[in-house]
């Protein structure tokens, strides 16, 4: 489905830098952007607290989709993989601000790796990398703020339910500490 906005779009704190995006992926990414931040402008806000976060496009080949720098001159580099569909935009922008909310605000990811039966639920079916805190704090940020069923993600195909469902814990965490 197609969405037309007049005037300019809430994009926040979100900002592409570089003329090298191709169109289809600069417009999943603004899409994503407009959605997050119309849809969790709480978890917007928390993640823009420390600023722009200039978000590039690097179109070399890579098996991962994104990268949280938070260097001086981008805070996130994005690949193609992430980019096809504005789901995947969603997806990916929201995991990776998540990397840049653990790196402005270490309480918040404190309180997350001390959060009751969270350590129990890792690893996360979408993501292999989550056995590691920092990773896991991240996917559970994209999982819960896509709202879609688990078994539309890489990795949870044929895991039933919601990931309120499958990770309660982490699930009472983004909802009482990231997103609201």
């Amino acid at each position: 489905s197609a969405s037309i906005i007049i005037g300019n779009p809430p994009t926040k704190c979100f900002k592409p830098i570089g003329n090298n995006w191709p169109a289809n992926y600069l417009a999943n990414l603004q899409a994503a952007i407009v959605k997050i931040t119309t849809d969790h402008p709480v978890y917007a806000a928390k993640v823009c607290a420390g600023g722009d976060i200039k978000i590039a496009y690097d179109p070399t080949p890579q098996t991962y989709w994104g990268f949280h720098d938070h260097a001086s001159d981008k805070d996130i580099t994005l690949y193609s993989g992430g980019l096809g569909s504005q789901l995947n935009a969603e997806y990916i922008i929201t995991h990776e601000s998540a990397h840049h909310l653990n790196r402005i605000n270490p309480a918040l990811y404190s309180e997350y790796t001390h959060f009751e039966g969270v350590p129990g639920e890792r690893s996360i079916c979408s993501y292999s990398a989550t056995s590691e805190p920092s990773e896991a704090f991240a996917e559970a940020a994209a999982l819960y703020g896509s709202e879609k069923p688990l078994s539309q993600f890489l990795g949870c195909s044929g895991t039933p339910g919601t990931f309120k469902d499958n990770y309660p814990r982490h699930w009472e965490f983004e909802n009482t500490k990231v997103f609201h």
